[in-house]
């Protein structure tokens, strides 16, 4: 379990603004938050899932700025949105599976990965 310091979640605090803020331009703020909590010793699982139900509420008032301008067709997102439900439930369930230490490396590994094309492959406008 990890010890919450007061220094700790004062990090978690700005570090939380800074993602979203950073998400809100640009996307990404996960590549922020997972190795700050990874590194502060979080279990991997709970830092998956902070991580994205920070994301869900930056998706969900994104979502409610498009519907009440109109930009939404939601018959044509229903079938979208139910694969991505069922799609998400069976993606935590394989998660609960695999061995902390993996996913750990593994995550590392991809947000490395990540964090390259971000910086150094240029985009193609």
């Amino acid at each position: 379990m990890i010890d919450l310091t007061i220094n700790l979640l004062i990090l978690f605090f700005f570090l939380g603004l800074f993602a979203g803020f950073f998400d809100s331009i640009s996307g990404g703020g996960g590549l922020l938050t997972i190795p700050v909590m990874l590194i502060a010793g979080v279990p991997p699982l709970v830092a998956l899932g902070t991580n994205k139900l920070q994301g869900l509420f930056g998706t969900a008032s994104a979502t409610i700025t498009f519907a009440m301008r109109g930009h939404l067709n939601f018959k044509a997102l229903w079938p979208t949105a139910l694969l991505c439900f069922f799609a998400s439930i069976i993606g935590a369930l394989i998660a609960s599976f695999i061995p902390e230490k993996k996913i750990s490396c593994f995550f590392t590994l991809c947000v490395n990965f990540n964090s390259f094309l971000l910086w150094f492959i240029k985009k193609h406008e």
